[in-house]
């Protein structure tokens, strides 16, 4: 599953950069000072007035938060321009049906952009991205343009005190009836066997959820590789074990004692819930 994440995760961010960056252009107030690199800071948090944008945000509430907002559509995406902080680089809020997904920034190409940004936030990720997931924030850089993909801060209490479901699994069980798990969970993807969805607020952490037999057999995290240390902070250590061929694995039991939660790791590590039955997560 861990693959299929990354893989849309990054089709869908190529794709909807592409379409906004062809879209941006709806000209600011001119007034302000020229922006210089040091407006972007030493991580990717928008600057200025943009920081000020959260994720899930609608149309209504970014323009009670900027009364200069004004309509900016275009076929193909939902935009709003607002004022920006400076004369030269003009501010867009963008939205899908679920809210504000991005800000977008458009700089003076004398201000090479791409370059400018690796020497303030340092080198990006393998696909162009900077990530703050603290802040809740990814940057795309596409012909001068500095895209920000907006989330919830994704931090260690997205995963709760104690071992458990998270987010929208936290309605379910591991042997919950098929029927009765789908109606709780209207949002996921339909696929016959198996249902998907992002975490509400994120773009990195996707919720899965298998059935067989009539019953939820299997429920899974997706999520990105910083997750792992936010996991062992919320709940603490994992306890170790083995599995059959002897190979350690890492896992905690939930505190009704009824599901094992085994964290498989790797470049798109997951969070595995399944039944434990009349069994514990003991140390070898």
């Amino acid at each position: 599953m861990g693959n299929a994440l990354a893989y849309t995760r990054s089709m869908s961010r190529v794709a909807f950069a592409l379409a906004i960056v062809a879209l941006v252009g709806c000209k600011s107030k001119p007034s302000g000072p020229e922006i210089t690199i040091a407006a972007f800071g030493s991580k990717p948090v928008p600057p200025g007035r943009l920081a000020k944008v959260r994720a899930g945000m609608t149309t209504s509430d970014v323009k009670a938060l900027f009364p200069d907002a004004r309509d900016a559509d275009r076929p193909g995406t939902r935009a709003l321009a607002v004022d920006s902080d400076f004369r030269d680089a003009p501010y867009e809020v963008h939205f899908n049906e679920k809210g504000t997904t991005i800000t977008t920034v458009e700089t003076p190409a004398a201000l090479n952009i791409t370059e400018s940004l690796r020497k303030a936030w340092g080198a990006p990720n393998d696909d162009g991205s900077w990530i703050d997931y603290a802040d809740g924030y990814e940057a795309h850089v596409t012909d001068h343009t500095v895209m920000y993909f907006v989330s919830a801060p994704f931090t260690a209490a997205f995963f709760g005190a104690a071992p458990g479901p998270v987010s929208e699994l936290a309605k379910l069980k591991v042997g919950m009836p098929e029927q009765e798990a789908r109606a709780a969970t209207p949002r996921f993807r339909r696929d016959s066997s198996v249902t998907s969805t992002f975490a509400p607020g994120q773009q990195d952490v996707m919720l899965v959820v298998s059935y067989m037999d009539g019953k939820v057999s299997e429920m899974n995290v997706g999520m990105p590789a910083y997750g792992v240390g936010l996991v062992e902070t919320a709940w603490g250590p994992p306890t170790i074990t083995k599995d059959r061929d002897g190979r350690p694995r890492r896992c905690w039991d939930s505190a009704d004692k009824t599901t094992r939660i085994e964290l498989v790791d790797g470049p798109s590590p997951e969070l595995v819930y399944r039944s434990m039955a009349d069994t514990t997560c003991v140390a070898p």
